[in-house]
């Protein structure tokens, strides 16, 4: 039995260094990579200070009002979307309060707009957070699949409305209304 321990002892200070090197590898990776987001950060504010300058005159005209009524909107659209995940999680029989699931929107948003992957990124962040909370697999995706369907059809009905009133004006492009014929017939 001593000479167990004692083959288990060397076992795991033959593995002991090994971690470190890792370790030590994983920092100078993070910073490597920090390093390359702030020169990109660097070099984005340099090609781009004529629009930080039009975008800081533009806050200096802002209406408060206004600026706290956009902020409301766009926080009710987030609460819409958790209400919507609320809903199709009780109809699955996973359900999840309204407040565990608003800062998942939030977040969702974050990594959809953070990570440009076409949503990929806000899907498995979302799954991800669904399974962190109880929600098995197959009701997290079930989810999903619905809110992405429901997505495209507001979209699709929206873009449908917006065409139809230019249409109403007699000011509709050409070349827009066939885009939008197009993204219809996709999406249908």
């Amino acid at each position: 039995m001593n000479e167990e321990k004692a083959d288990g002892a060397k076992a795991l200070a033959s593995r002991g260094p090994a971690p470190r090197r890792v370790s030590s590898a994983r920092r100078r990776l993070a910073f490597l990579l920090a390093g390359a987001v702030a020169l990109a950060a660097v070099a984005l504010v340099a090609i781009n200070s004529s629009e930080i300058s039009g975008f800081a005159m533009q806050l200096a005209k802002l209406e408060p009002r206004w600026f706290l009524a956009a902020g409301l909107a766009q926080l009710t659209t987030y609460a819409c979307v958790a209400h919507v995940w609320r809903r199709v999680l009780a109809r699955v029989n996973a359900p999840l309060s309204f407040l565990r699931l608003y800062p998942i929107s939030l977040a969702k948003l974050f990594a959809d707009q953070a990570l440009p992957s076409g949503g990929l990124s806000g899907a498995v962040f979302f799954l991800h957070a669904l399974g962190q909370r109880g929600v098995a697999q197959k009701p997290a995706f079930t989810v999903f699949v619905f809110a992405t369907v429901s997505f495209f059809a507001a979209f699709l009905a929206a873009t449908m409305i917006s065409l139809f009133a230019l249409a109403v004006a007699d000011r509709t492009p050409p070349l827009l209304a066939k885009s939008v014929a197009a993204f219809s017939a996709m999406i249908s």
